[in-house]
């Protein structure tokens, strides 16, 4: 059995079936076609799409909205 992974390819079916895993608060899923891309799941039923990199000095991260009308597609040119 393999163990699961938070590090797929996004498509718009994985993403309209995507659940929170049970007692966590927030949870990504990390795109493997464009690294630092992915959609955060929160509790509270909200998503957004966050880009995560890294430059001198540290980690940063922007989020974005989440719309269910903006194909994963799309996202990934618009984060190049």
């Amino acid at each position: 059995m393999t163990e699961p992974t938070n590090q797929l390819t996004l498509t718009d079916a994985v993403i309209r079936n995507a659940a929170l895993p049970l007692g966590k608060a927030q949870h990504y899923l990390h795109d493997d076609k464009l690294p630092g891309l992915a959609l955060r799941m929160r509790a509270t039923g909200g998503r957004t799409w966050v880009y995560l990199f890294t430059k001198p000095g540290g980690r940063l991260r922007l989020t974005t909205f989440f719309s269910q009308s903006i194909r994963t597609k799309k996202m990934r040119l618009m984060q190049h």
